[in-house]
């Protein structure tokens, strides 16, 4: 066998460990599916590259909580250790090198257990909405929470992550799966199935951020002349969707009104925290808006854990075992009072959601790293785009990188929404598709092969 197809053959079974152990009910598994994931690649492949690329990820973390304990006072090292481990998703993309994983074999590997996972999910999901619509009487509003796929079996909700995890898994899997519908005509039960128990999940900011990023991707990548009748077929599909989402989820649509006004006129919790932390807190910690304040230190969910309130909330914390537990002076005075109001009125049954909570990817980036890591990573972000769009030309190649695209700005804007960011059950897998993308478009031997 040689190096490049055992690195494949590595890569493709941590790929099938990412969606056991994401798809499933256990948190704890998932939260540890990256190192997993990366355990699995390096045994099978005997890589040094990846192994030194995994050592050096943690050696830098451990330095940078090093350097923070010295220059912050009250610095909470148990908060900044598990950083290390909810930001894990991006340990597996970043370790294995593009040249490793550009086999279209490999892509096309991945889609076929890809294609299962989706009908799969998607039967479960439907059975559950329609379980829920039995005991509401409707597929909008709060229905969407009984679809949850296998990462919450029950038939009743966990109203948890549980939801909107399955939601996110569902909508990077349809994107990765519909180049293979556009060019090869495969794929259609999954993608019917799918984009259904997508619907029915009714987690709405999901489907508007999905809606936008294909939108973007479009603009980017697709030539001025569209092709092909199953082009026409998929847009046709699409638009069919769209109106069949805002019938079927009428209210859940409606309540964007509201959220936008109260994100606008700074009744919301989220617009009192980014206020907070861009506005006031650089008054009491001049280096904050540079360096910020250390990973784990703030609103991160490595910092939300850390407290020992995040499980169960505020108001009935369930604290995890042998695990410190506190928080810093800047999380407790500039955003715990707003955390604690919003956990009481879930408590209370008023409201629900993510969409009001003060912390978000986005924030939690800019307030435990600076200002340069926010950049960073927007930078980061469009250079990927960008280096695509450079290199692509065929009518192929312009489909696959519209899918690369849209799964890699619905993760960017997922940020803006929680901090989905640190949460491997909702990323880890569509990341790993969006890597051998990526490989695919960028590395000139594969890229040839999609004419």
């Amino acid at each position: 066998m040689s190096p490049t197809e055992r690195y494949e053959k590595a890569y493709f079974w941590a790929f099938v460990s990412a969606i056991l152990l994401c798809w499933s009910p256990s948190n704890l598994l998932a939260y540890l599916a990256p190192l997993i994931s990366i355990a699995i690649f390096v045994f099978l492949s005997r890589s040094p590259t990846v192994l030194r690329n995994a050592i050096i990820w943690f050696l830098c973390w451990g330095i940078i909580i090093s350097v923070y304990v010295v220059l912050k006072p009250g610095f909470l090292i148990h908060s900044a250790l598990l950083s290390a481990l909810t930001y894990s998703s991006f340990l597996v993309v970043l370790a294995i090198p593009s040249r490793f994983v550009s086999g279209l074999g490999l892509l096309e590997q991945m889609l076929n257990w890809a294609r299962w996972v989706v009908i799969i999910e998607a039967l479960v999901g439907i059975v559950q909405g329609v379980y829920g619509f039995s005991r509401t009487g409707s597929f909008d509003r709060a229905n969407g929470d009984y679809v949850e796929g296998t990462i919450h079996l029950a038939l009743a909700p966990e109203l948890a992550l549980s939801n909107p995890m399955f939601a996110i898994n569902m909508a990077l899997l349809l994107t990765a799966l519909l180049p293979e519908l556009i060019l090869r005509r495969k794929g259609y039960i999954a993608i019917l199935l799918g984009g259904a128990a997508l619907i029915l999940a009714s987690v709405l900011h999901v489907i508007l951020m999905l809606a936008v990023a294909s939108a973007i991707a479009i603009l980017l990548y697709w030539p001025v002349t569209l092709r092909r009748r199953m082009t026409y077929f998929v847009m046709a599909g699409l638009i069919v969707a769209a109106i069949f989402s805002f019938s079927a989820l009428r209210g859940n649509f409606g309540t964007a009104n509201t959220f936008a006004r109260q994100l606008i006129s700074g009744e919301s919790y989220r617009t009192k925290a980014v206020t907070r932390a861009v506005v006031d807190m650089p008054e009491e910690y001049p280096f904050f808006p540079l360096i910020g304040l250390g990973p784990g230190q703030f609103s991160s969910r490595a910092g939300l854990i850390g407290t020992g309130l995040y499980f169960g909330g505020p108001v009935f914390p369930r604290p995890l075992p042998f695990l410190p537990q506190g928080m810093t002076e800047a999380f407790e005075k500039n955003t715990y009072d707003l955390w604690l109001e919003y956990s009481r009125l879930i408590a209370r049954g008023i409201g629900s959601g993510s969409t009001h909570q003060p912390f978000l990817s986005w924030l939690s980036v800019y307030a435990e790293w600076g200002i340069l890591a926010f950049i960073a990573v927007l930078v980061l972000t469009a250079y990927l785009l960008m280096r695509v769009r450079l290199v692509i030309h065929s009518y192929p190649q312009r489909i696959l990188a519209t899918s690369f695209g849209t799964g890699a700005l619905l993760i960017l804007f997922l940020g803006l929404q929680e901090n989905y960011w640190e949460v491997p059950q909702a990323i880890l897998v569509g990341l790993m598709i969006l890597k051998v993308q990526y490989a695919v478009l960028t590395q000139p031997e594969s890229r040839g092969m999609l004419i």
